[in-house]
C-alpha cells in the first residue's frame, strides 16, 4: 500500500472516531447530562454492574481500584465522550521570578519577631 492510501484510510477512521464522540454527547444532552461531572456517577454505576467491581470513596470522589477493568472502562467511556475536559484548576499565585530566592528568605526572616528569630535559629 502506498503511504497516501494508508494516510487517507487512517484519516477516515480518525474522522469517524471524532464524529462518534459528538454523537454520543448529543444523545446525552436531552437526558440532562452535559458534562463529565454529570456523567461520572452514572458511568461508575454502569461499570459496577458490567464488571462486577465495587467502587470506593477515594480522595477525589468515587472510583475503582487502580488498574481494574472497571476503572479502565470508566476512563475510556468518559474520555471518548467528553475528551480531555477537566475541572478548572485554581490559579497559581504569581511570583516575581526576578526576585532572588535568598533575598526573599532574608526579607521574610527580617519580618519575624525577636522570639521567632531565636526559635528559628535554635532549630537550625
Amino acid at each position: 500500500m502506498q503511504l497516501a492510501s494508508i494516510k487517507a484510510q487512517a484519516f477516515a477512521v480518525f474522522n469517524k472516531a471524532d464524529s462518534i464522540s459528538i454523537e454520543f454527547l448529543s444523545d446525552l444532552l436531552p437526558l440532562g447530562i452535559a458534562s463529565r461531572a454529570d456523567a461520572k456517577p452514572l458511568v461508575i454505576e454502569w461499570a459496577e454492574a458490567k464488571y462486577k467491581c465495587k467502587a470506593y470513596k477515594g480522595q477525589r470522589g468515587m472510583t475503582f481500584p487502580q488498574g481494574s477493568t472497571a476503572r479502565m472502562a470508566m476512563n475510556r467511556v468518559l474520555e471518548r465522550i467528553f475528551g480531555g475536559e477537566i475541572a478548572p484548576s485554581k490559579p497559581k499565585p504569581k511570583t516575581n521570578s526576578k526576585t532572588d530566592k535568598v533575598a526573599r528568605l532574608v526579607t521574610s526572616f527580617g519580618k519575624l519577631t525577636a522570639a521567632e528569630k531565636r526559635r528559628f535559629l535554635a532549630s537550625v
